[in-house]
C-alpha cells in the first residue's frame, strides 16, 4: 500500500492526531491517552470469531486480478493496448490500496457537498468505545448504532461512523515507535506493511488486540457537547478538520487524508458482508439528495477531491480502466498520430470508420477475447504480463 497524502499519522483511535496540511507535510500528534480505558486486551486471543476478521487487503485476490487483458486498440493501426486487471476488492492483496482511495473520495464529496448546502460548516473527527464487551458480529454492528446515537447526542449532525475492530498492542506502538520514519504512513499501514504476518487476530504473537471502536467523521454544530467523567461510554474529539473552501485544496485533504487512513484498517470479517461506513444525517444515502448542490458545484468538488486522492499516489494504486466510459484512452504508442479507443467501442467504430482488413482483424480479435467469444490456449488464458498478452492475441488472429 502507499503512503498517505499529507502525512497523516492517525492510529486507532487511542492518539489525538492533527492531519497534515496539503503542501506543508506537517502532522503533530497531541497526547495519548490508555487504550486499556478501551478493552480488555486478553480479548484478542479469547473473543469468539476474533480470527474471522482481517483487515483490507488480507483475502484472496480474485482469479482474474492481476492478469493483463485488453483496454483499448489504436484506430490507426489497430495496436491492441494492455493492462493488468484488478477486481477493486477491499480484501484483495492487490487492490486494497485503490479500494480505499476510491471510498474515500467517495464521503470525502458527499461530505463536501453537505457542507457547501449548509450554514455551519465546520467538520471534525471524533472516537466512541462502548464500555462493554462485543464479541459477536450483532454485538459489534449494534456498537456502531449505538455510537451514532452517542455523536448525535454529542452534536454531530451530518456524519459517518466507520468502525474498527481492533487496536495495536503495546508491542506493536514499540515496534513502530523505534522503527517508523519521519515519513510513516500511520501505524497500522505501517504493521501491515512491515509485520504482515503479525497484523492478525487470534495468535499469540499478534499484534492486534480485539477492541471495537467507532470513528465519526462529519459536520459538528456550534454546540458541541464534551465528554463527561458521568459518561457510560469513552468519547473522544479528535480534531477540527479544516475551514470549507470551494477553492482549497487544505479543506479537501484533511478529509481524504482521514477517510483513506480510516479505510487502510476498517474490519472485514470473511463470513458476514457489511458496509466499511455508514452515513448519519446529510451523509445518509436516504436524505443527501436534499444536501445535494448544483452539478456545477457538485462538479468542482469532484475535481478538488480527484486532485487531492491523486497527489503522490503511487502507479501500483492507479486503478485499472476497466469498463471506463472514456472514449479516447489517449495516444498510441505504437505509431505517430493514432488515438486509442475503448475496447468497448470497436463494434461502432468499425461500423462507422470502415478500417482497412488488417486493422479491422486485429480490433476484432482484441474485442472478442475481452467480451469472451474467444480464447487463447489455455497457458494463455491469464497473462501475467505484456509481452504474454501480445502472444495471446497473436495466437488467435
Amino acid at each position: 500500500m502507499s503512503q498517505l497524502d499529507g502525512g497523516i499519522t492517525v492510529d486507532e483511535g487511542y492518539r489525538e492526531i492533527r492531519a497534515g496540511n496539503a503542501g506543508s507535510g506537517s502532522s503533530s500528534v497531541v497526547r495519548s491517552f490508555d487504550p486499556a480505558d478501551h478493552g480488555d486486551e486478553s480479548l484478542g486471543v479469547e473473543v469468539y470469531g476474533s480470527d474471522l476478521w482481517h483487515a483490507p487487503g488480507f483475502g484472496d485476490p480474485h482469479p482474474d486480478c492481476g492478469s493483463y487483458r485488453v483496454e483499448g486498440v489504436c484506430e490507426s493501426c489497430g495496436h491492441a493496448h494492455v493492462a493488468p486487471h484488478q477486481c477493486g476488492r477491499r480484501s484483495c492483496p492487490n487492490c486494497a490500496g485503490i479500494w480505499a482511495k476510491q471510498a474515500a473520495m467517495k464521503r470525502v464529496v458527499r461530505l463536501q457537498s453537505v457542507r457547501y448546502t449548509e450554514s455551519h460548516k465546520q467538520a471534525g473527527h471524533g472516537v466512541v468505545s462502548l464500555d462493554r464487551d462485543m464479541n459477536t458480529v450483532r454485538g459489534y454492528l449494534q456498537g456502531r448504532s449505538d455510537a451514532a446515537e452517542i455523536a448525535k447526542e454529542k452534536g454531530w449532525r451530518h456524519f459517518d461512523i466507520v468502525a474498527h475492530p481492533a487496536r495495536v498492542t503495546d508491542e506493536g506502538k514499540e515496534l513502530f515507535d523505534q522503527e517508523a520514519g519521519d515519513d510513516d504512513p500511520g501505524i497500522h499501514v505501517w504493521l501491515q506493511q512491515e509485520y504482515p504476518d503479525r497484523y492478525h487476530f487470534g495468535e499469540p504473537d499478534s499484534l492486534l488486540y480485539w477492541s471495537p471502536h467507532y470513528h465519526v467523521i462529519g459536520v459538528t454544530s456550534p454546540d458541541m457537547e464534551p465528554a463527561k467523567e458521568s459518561d457510560s461510554f469513552v468519547y473522544k474529539f479528535i480534531d477540527s478538520l479544516g475551514r470549507f473552501d470551494l477553492h482549497d485544496e487544505d479543506s479537501f485533504n484533511d478529509l481524504y487524508s482521514v477517510y483513506r487512513y480510516l479505510f487502510s484498517h476498517v474490519g472485514i470479517h470473511e463470513e458476514r458482508q457489511f458496509q466499511a461506513v455508514v452515513g448519519y444525517g446529510g451523509m445518509s444515502n436516504t436524505t443527501h439528495e436534499e444536501y445535494q448542490p448544483t452539478a456545477g458545484i457538485l462538479r468542482k468538488i469532484e475535481e478538488m477531491t480527484e486532485k487531492v486522492a491523486d497527489r503522490g499516489l503511487d502507479r501500483d494504486d492507479e486503478p485499472a480502466r476497466a469498463g471506463s466510459e472514456d472514449d479516447e484512452l489517449g495516444e498510441c504508442s505504437e505509431c505517430d498520430d493514432g488515438v486509442i479507443i475503448n475496447i468497448f467501442r470497436v463494434p461502432d467504430y468499425i461500423e462507422q470508420a470502415q478500417p482497412p482488413p488488417d486493422i479491422r482483424d486485429k480490433m476484432i480479435t482484441a474485442y472478442e477475447w475481452r467480451t469472451g467469444e474467444i480464447q487463447p490456449p489455455p497457458g494463455l488464458k491469464r497473462p501475467q504480463s505484456d509481452e504474454e498478452a501480445r502472444e495471446a492475441l497473436r495466437s488467435m488472429l
